[in-house]
């Protein structure tokens, strides 16, 4: 509980650094309840761009994150007709494209900035998702580019 003299306080007098914490507490807030009205799909994919900046996709660590276990979160997807796997890989996908288009970054790099073991797995998905190499791919788009 709060005190009720605290929340009449002034926020001038608690000091720029207090305020500053209060501000970015209240944006938090906000931003989680802009995404609870979101489907749990949408939250996911959030998640799992935050991961791979961070350097980590795991069902676990993601789950935790939404703050629901990984059970419920794959049964919460299924309901939504999706799966954990459907999300990450297209989340990876649509970075890829992305990389691939529009960056210097090459294969290798590419391929550990999406959590892949190695180029190789990723130039393999790469080619179930897209039907082309990276390489190939990448030299479409600098001729469309062009175009």
């Amino acid at each position: 509980m709060i005190d009720r003299t605290a929340l009449e306080t002034p926020l001038s007098d608690w000091g720029s650094f207090a305020v500053s914490g209060i501000e970015r507490y209240a944006e938090a807030l906000l931003a989680e309840r802009n995404q609870s009205g979101a489907s749990l799909s949408t939250r996911l994919r959030s998640a799992v761009l935050a991961g791979l900046n961070k350097g980590g996709i795991d069902v676990n660590e993601i789950a935790k994150r939404l703050a629901i276990s990984p059970r419920t979160l794959h049964r919460r997807l299924a309901a939504e007709g999706t799966t954990y796997r459907d999300v990450v890989k297209g989340v990876q996908k649509e970075l890829a494209e992305q990389y691939l288009s529009n960056s210097q970054f090459n294969v290798d790099e590419v391929a550990t900035r999406l959590g892949f073991a190695d180029s190789r797995s990723f130039r393999r998905a790469f080619r179930q998702w897209t039907g082309f190499s990276p390489r190939v791919y990448r030299e479409e788009r600098a001729l469309q580019g062009s175009s």
